[in-house]
């Protein structure tokens, strides 16, 4: 039954797509069918996701990237199309370390903090997905991309949470997801330790 319900929804998702579509093209520059096409196109990403096709989900979350960053660079001060292109970005990352492409998730990560540049808790998002590309380059190193520059984004973006206000917790808990780190004096010290 889930199987057919996915390729049921895929369908519905690509009839969207035909018809959103058509309707960017007419008006190519308007923000609200920019961000809708957008949003079709990250569905049909999860869809993907949810049956385990991660290079149709990578290809649908960068169409969702790119029609929604059309939508926020008509209207940037309209939130939800940030928030929206945050999400997206969010989702293609994930997706690139699932396909083992931690080069290019540190990319749409570094994409997604330069969204928030003092907004704490995205921040300490963004570090946590750099942390996690980081874990992957560092159990299979990519030439294209350095442990030690992988580090110093995931440090650095760190930093700027810290700076925006963002506390680590006390309980600590937070440090797992930072394990890749755990040997670098600069993550000790930002820790608290």
């Amino acid at each position: 039954h889930a199987a057919s319900r996915l390729a049921e929804a895929k369908d519905l998702y690509r009839q969207a797509l035909e018809l959103q579509t058509a309707l960017v093209r007419q008006d190519p520059q308007d923000p609200d069918l920019q961000s809708s096409l957008g949003g079709i196109y990250n569905n049909l990403g999860m869809n993907e996701e949810n049956v385990q096709r991660y290079d149709g989900a990578a290809r649908s979350y960068q169409a969702a990237v790119e029609h929604q960053r059309e939508a926020y660079s008509y209207a940037p001060k309209v939130p939800r199309y940030r928030l929206f292109l945050s999400k997206h970005y969010y989702n293609y990352g994930r997706v690139l370390r699932q396909l083992g492409r931690p080069g290019e998730a540190v990319n749409a990560a570094l994409e997604r903090r330069a969204l928030w540049p003092t907004d704490p808790e995205h921040l300490f998002a963004v570090a946590e997905e750099l942390a996690l590309a980081t874990r992957l380059v560092t159990a299979a190193p990519q030439t294209d991309l350095p442990v030690e520059k992988c580090v110093a984004y995931t440090l650095e973006t760190l930093r700027q949470a810290q700076a925006a206000g963002w506390k680590p917790p006390a309980d600590g808990k937070w440090i797992a997801s930072f394990s890749a780190l755990k040997d670098s004096p600069e993550f000790a010290g930002l820790r608290g330790n």
